[in-house]
């Protein structure tokens, strides 16, 4: 699961930051286990709200986020940044990182061309490796231009596993 943190991952130095991306502060931190078997094929999400997308098409970048994804023991998992426009039913992947990434955070910068003027939603999935170590941390998440929808007049629950809940009957 995705946790906020503040200060040295928790397996710090071998792997997660040493502290958030401006050297203060919190930042989304995904750790992959404190077991030998690690967390391998687990998945967490981090999801945003729904964003109204504005995308100049001039602008250098629409989107950008600073990852930490590095070990020195173990392995690395996976990174996927993906959209949604409807609603979460369906995503898209627009970016995967996956091994060690290098020590230090690293700035992405995404496109967002493609959604520009929809209503759509974005998540992140870590997707855990074997081992203790493999620890991925995010931070200084932007989205330039576009903006906040705003809270949901009611809430939706999709009946991921079929029991009937989030259904009226």
């Amino acid at each position: 699961e995705w946790k906020v943190r503040t200060g040295p991952g928790i397996a710090w130095p071998n792997a997660g930051p040493p502290s958030a991306a401006g050297g203060q502060g919190n930042y989304f931190y995904f750790r992959n286990s404190c077991s030998f078997n690690g967390a391998k094929g687990k998945k967490a999400f981090l999801r945003s709200r729904c964003i109204d997308v504005v995308a100049e098409p001039d602008a250098v970048c629409h989107f950008s986020v600073d990852l930490y994804m590095h070990t020195n023991i173990g392995q690395m998992g996976s990174l996927a940044f993906q959209v949604s426009t409807n609603g979460g039913n369906t995503w898209s992947t627009l970016r995967t990182w996956t091994g060690n990434q290098g020590k230090g955070w690293k700035t992405a910068y995404i496109r967002l061309d493609a959604y520009d003027g929809q209503s759509v939603l974005f998540q992140f999935v870590a997707t855990g490796a074997l081992g203790a170590y493999g620890d991925i941390a995010l931070d200084n998440v932007r989205f330039y231009g576009s903006q906040f929808v705003g809270n949901p007049d009611f809430v939706f629950f999709r009946d991921m596993d079929g029991d009937g809940w989030g259904l009226e009957s």
